[in-house]
């Protein structure tokens, strides 16, 4: 139950913060030119961004649908920065039985809510370049990505503050996760 709950909370509210921090933020350019490079690698980049275009135009239309536009800016971006606390607090304070930093949200093991926060919060929000430095001072949010994506070296994660200030990851060994959503 407690996963579902906060995998409804991720699917209804996570898009809006998704969609503002591409296409409002100064993400917007680097946001076509990986489409381009993502959907005609084999294509230049000016060119693969032009053919991009058309497509990103229609996602960054997306942000009147779903109200990501003025005057809830101001909200989204306070709510966006309350909840990377959120999460940094949770995952440093760890399971009350065992202690040590929770690897996941509800225990040792992931579940649906962490698959369900992570998507938006990584795809759109850690991956772009104007909003990555939101994580320089989550480093166990940091980690906790890095646990969810299957491999800490991957390119994807670029060398940042917060990683380097974390903790290595905790032990995946299941725990209770009685209590943990109450954090939240």
């Amino acid at each position: 139950a407690q996963s579902a709950l906060l995998e409804l909370h991720a699917d209804e509210w996570l898009p809006m913060v998704a969609l503002h921090y591409r296409w409002n933020t100064g993400n917007a350019d680097w946001a076509v030119s990986e489409f381009g490079r993502c959907a005609f690698p084999m294509l230049p980049s000016l060119i693969a961004s032009r053919l991009a275009q058309p497509v990103a135009d229609r996602m960054r239309a997306l942000c009147r649908v779903h109200g990501a536009v003025s005057p809830a800016l101001a909200g989204i971006e306070s709510f966006t920065e309350r909840l990377i606390g959120t999460l940094e607090r949770h995952l440093a304070a760890g399971s009350a039985a065992g202690g040590g930093p929770q690897p996941y949200l509800l225990g040792g093991v992931p579940c649906r809510a962490d698959f369900a926060l992570y998507g938006p919060l990584w795809a759109h929000l850690y991956r772009d370049p104007h909003s990555r430095a939101m994580f320089d001072g989550a480093p166990h949010v940091v980690r906790w990505f890095e646990r969810l994506h299957g491999h800490a070296a991957d390119a994807a994660f670029p060398q940042l503050a917060a990683r380097d200030a974390a903790a290595a990851p905790a032990s995946t060994s299941p725990d209770s996760a009685s209590g943990s959503a109450a954090k939240f």
